[in-house]
């Protein structure tokens, strides 16, 4: 499972609709840490494959920061992506389906730099309905959108049902 988001893609893919190239940010994620769900995970960064889809790390225990989003802790959507499960079982992301609003979560920065953001949302989201203009939009706030799979596992598909969205916004005093 190196790709992610198999339909969405399409959606993704149209909503940018521009060359895909590394957006120019200072400060880069490296490590995300979360305690509620004992995740602490290198951050990789990457863009879309050929096909438009996120391309996650060949590494089921790293995350990918879509390098075409915001960086954690800018002003817009950041959004970071990992499995949920693998072939050899259980992913980085296994456990973030015990996030809840108001949780709070880490992401350090190259520089040494570690912000705090709080969940505002936990939501599941069919395969097809997933809120792609909301996540990869545009926005002012300072938003991290967490991104995984969930659900019943298809595999002609090769992809679960479902997604799992977990949003959070940069604490006040963390930037």
């Amino acid at each position: 499972m190196k790709h992610f988001f198999l339909g969405c893609i399409f959606l993704v893919f149209l909503f940018f609709n521009s060359p895909y190239t590394l957006a120019a940010h200072h400060d880069q994620p490296v490590l995300l840490l979360i305690p509620t769900a004992n995740i602490v995970a290198p951050i990789e960064a990457h863009g879309l494959s050929q096909n438009g889809e996120i391309i996650l790390p060949e590494n089921s225990s790293s995350v990918t920061w879509f390098q075409n989003s915001s960086s954690p802790g800018e002003r817009g959507n950041a959004v970071i992506a990992g499995h949920v499960d693998s072939k050899k079982g259980r992913a980085i992301f296994y456990s973030l389906s015990k996030m809840r609003k108001g949780d709070t979560f880490f992401i350090q920065k190259k520089s040494g730099k570690t912000m705090s953001f709080t969940v505002t949302k936990t939501a599941v989201y069919e395969r097809n309905q997933f809120p792609v203009n909301k996540v990869f939009g545009s926005s002012s706030k300072r938003t991290v959108h967490l991104v995984t799979c969930t659900g019943l596992f298809n595999k002609e598909e090769g992809t679960h049902a479902d997604r799992l969205l977990v949003t959070a916004t940069l604490n006040p005093f963390s930037h």
